[in-house]
């Protein structure tokens, strides 16, 4: 992509999220009661910081799988390796 349609796109995106964040935050502070807000609001806190971790978590998961099982691949190409060094899920039962 080259930068001017990078700078357009990015330009619209901090747009509607520059506008949309605060009018989605009041619409919520107009809809839910305060009782229901101060009980669940360290719960929603936390969801929000999960969903916010849970893609970067999966992408280290999912590479060093494959870093695993690449280095398992090579290794068997030169020689035995001990069970005991392997992962759980790579371990033939």
């Amino acid at each position: 992509m080259n930068y001017p349609r990078f700078a357009v796109y990015n330009f619209t995106g901090a747009v509607i999220w520059a506008i949309g964040v605060p009018v989605a935050g009041w619409a919520l502070g107009r809809a839910i009661p305060p009782e229901v807000l101060d009980r669940w609001l360290y719960v929603i806190i936390g969801l929000v910081i999960l969903l916010s971790v849970l893609p970067t978590a999966l992408h280290l998961y999912r590479h060093n799988r494959e870093e695993v099982h690449a280095r398992v691949r090579s290794r068997g190409r030169q020689g035995a390796i001990r069970r005991d060094a392997l992962p759980d899920e790579l371990v033939e039962r």
